[in-house]
């Protein structure tokens, strides 16, 4: 849950060349049920960024504040690594390992939480698996290294932006072509929450992405790209989650 500065981008490059980051398959997951079993049911499964676990989810009190909000909601937490990120495997083992496992009929609303690289990865499920999803809560989200940012900005912003011709292995083009779609009505991305700090090391991104996101889903607090952000980021995000997108599936 921790910000990607350069240096720790080296190391990770040079993990790579070590295997350090895992891909399991069946991926690791923690699951908790909801507290009360009656009323509106919801799913929010959750993906951390990189330099997090899985297990910070509950250590945190993301849970804890989940659930007091909605007693209903029941939560898995992912362990998402970046080896999930490196083979392209990551939208195959969630639906596999966790969304094909699950009765989602059973729930009014199911929700994708990611942090940081854990944003990223939940646009990466969505785009494969829409009609298993309701909605994406990107907090802090890692959406693409500063040359295609650059790029977006000086074509006028995301609206006036053209992807051009890409190729999956292109994922940054790909991830803001799906974006672009999405805020101009011709894709089929579920509904987007952003919330970020003013200060973020991303910042840049997420002023992009809120060009195609409607004002009331979208939140900026003070604060940098760190653990003490995301948890505030995260309860004003409930906040603003209605029970009817809840209760009220369309």
């Amino acid at each position: 849950m921790n910000k990607i500065p350069r240096v720790l981008f080296l190391m990770i490059c040079f993990s790579l060349l070590l295997g350090c980051f895992p891909a399991r398959a069946p991926m690791r997951t923690l699951s908790y049920s909801a507290p009360e079993a009656n009323g509106p049911r919801a799913l929010f499964v959750f993906f951390p960024g990189i330099g997090g676990t899985y297990k910070d989810f509950e250590k945190k009190g993301l849970i804890d504040d989940l659930q007091e909000k909605f007693p209903g909601a029941d939560a898995i937490a992912l362990d998402a690594g970046f080896g999930y990120y490196r083979k392209r495997t990551l939208d195959q083992r969630v639906k596999e390992d966790v969304l094909k496992k699950l009765d989602l009929k059973a729930y009014d609303r199911v929700y994708l939480v990611g942090i940081s690289m854990g944003g990223l990865g939940t646009l990466l499920t969505a785009r494969r698996y829409p009609k298993d999803i309701d909605g994406l809560l990107l907090i802090s989200p890692f959406l693409g290294w500063s040359d295609i940012l650059e790029e977006i900005s000086d074509a006028g912003g995301v609206g006036n932006w053209s992807a051009g011709d890409y190729t999956e292995e292109d994922w940054q083009r790909m991830i803001w072509d799906l974006l672009k779609r999405k805020g101009d009505g011709s894709g089929n991305l579920p509904p987007v929450y952003l919330a970020y700090g003013e200060e973020d090391t991303y910042v840049n991104a997420h002023k992009l992405l809120q060009q195609v996101i409607p004002s009331d889903r979208v939140i900026s607090r003070p604060g940098k790209h760190n653990i003490p952000t995301f948890q505030t980021l995260w309860r004003d995000l409930l906040i603003i989650l209605p029970t009817g997108t809840v209760t009220d599936k369309k």
